[in-house]
């Protein structure tokens, strides 16, 4: 336990106890809420690769979180989320100072996303040392209002190449098919454009995150094969809004490309977005991804303000180069 200035203010180790508030706290900074079923699920995934979480207390009651995590097993920067709601400058200082204090001598830097339209937050990381890496942005699409009637060629285009669709469900529930779609997912994860190479989950690893996820749907993982090859992929996740389904995955493998495939995926889970009642489908992608975004703009997705990604570099720690 680590004592601050103030003999009111506390820091100490996060605790399941403080789930309902961290859930408070994030729902309160992120423009896209989350159940507790979710972050209970995302917390509990990344607890192997969690390397420090605590929490900021004023008067006994939780005012500020700090989690920081690899991404994957051998990442040396480190994924924080840090939850101050409303910004609270002195409690934010205090708690970054901590976990700075805590990480730097073992891991080479920190990395974390602010929102374009949060002027606050930004300049706080900017003092930090942190610097802009990248940028993404949430698109919406109202699904109620999409005409599929303009983008239908795409099968018949999709067709001509020899492509065939199928959903993940459809296939035979074995390691051997969650293997393959691994593979493909690996291969299509090293060729999204980001400012810096993707790490990527071991088999294993990804195995137990992506099935146990509470609102993962196989029938809504769409799936393009040429011959017996994975060449295409697009997902819808649900959401805490029974109403509204994110994208996951989309991407289609080099060799297969302007033939109409990640359209046809689409298509093919708007529709299906459709028939389930939802009104909303949300996409993320990252700036550099301009093929992707012209397929969104296209389509009529509109984009919410970016996400910021920052990274700040300790200088002289271990693993610097």
């Amino acid at each position: 336990m680590s004592q601050a200035d103030s003999p009111t203010i506390t820091i100490r180790a996060f605790t399941t106890a403080d789930l309902p508030a961290f859930v408070k706290l994030y729902n309160q900074q992120h423009p896209e809420p989350k159940s507790k079923h979710v972050l209970h699920h995302f917390l509990s995934t990344i607890a192997s690769d969690t390397k420090l979480s605590a929490v900021l207390t004023y008067k006994h009651q939780p005012k500020a979180f700090v989690y920081a995590y690899a991404q994957a097993p051998q990442d040396t920067d480190l994924k924080l989320i840090f939850l101050n709601t409303p910004f609270h400058k002195p409690h934010a200082q205090h708690l970054y100072t901590y976990a700075r204090q805590k990480l730097r001598p073992s891991f080479s830097g920190f990395k974390t996303s602010v929102r374009e339209d949060d002027e606050t937050w930004q300049q706080f990381f900017l003092e930090q040392g942190f610097k802009e890496l990248e940028r993404q942005w949430v698109s919406r699409l109202d699904v109620a209002s999409f005409e599929a009637r303009p983008f239908l060629s795409a099968f018949s285009r999709a067709a001509s190449a020899g492509v065939r669709f199928t959903r993940f469900s459809e296939l035979p529930q074995t390691v051997s098919s969650q293997r393959m779609l691994y593979n493909a997912v690996v291969a299509f994860l090293q060729d999204v454009p980001t400012a810096e190479p993707l790490n990527i989950w071991p088999f294993e690893l990804w195995q137990s995150r992506y099935f146990s996820h509470p609102y993962r749907r196989l029938e809504s993982v769409f799936l393009a094969f040429h011959d017996e090859q994975l060449i295409g992929m697009t997902e819808l996740i649900g959401t805490k809004n029974a109403h509204v389904m994110q994208t996951g995955l989309t991407a289609v493998s080099p060799a297969f490309r302007h033939k109409g495939i990640a359209l046809s995926l689409k298509l093919q889970a708007i529709k299906y977005a459709l028939a389930c009642g939802v009104s909303e489908i949300t996409t993320t992608n990252h700036s550099v991804n301009h093929a992707m975004l012209r397929i969104n703009d296209a389509m009529g997705f509109k984009k919410d303000p970016a996400w910021i990604h920052l990274k700040q570099v300790f200088k002289g720690a271990h693993h610097d180069d």
